[in-house]
């Protein structure tokens, strides 16, 4: 959803998450964005998706829609 990532390319500028969430943030996304594939079972997709549900970025329901294939 559009505001989903919104709220996903903007994380910098959030006043609401630490400076060591922005960091982790910066690199779950630098992955994503490299990525050839984005595999739904691998460990590392999976604790992306769930980091940003920590972060208040997705919700935990969108989180399931996003890895179930």
């Amino acid at each position: 959803e559009l505001s989903e990532l919104i709220l996903i390319d903007n994380f910098s500028a959030s006043s609401t998450l630490t400076p060591d969430q922005k960091a982790t943030l910066n690199t779950i996304t630098k992955n994503f964005d490299a990525a050839q594939e984005i595999d739904l079972t691998n460990t590392a997709t999976i604790q992306g998706i769930n980091y940003l549900v920590t972060a208040g970025l997705l919700t935990q329901e969108r989180a399931i829609q996003i890895l179930t294939p």
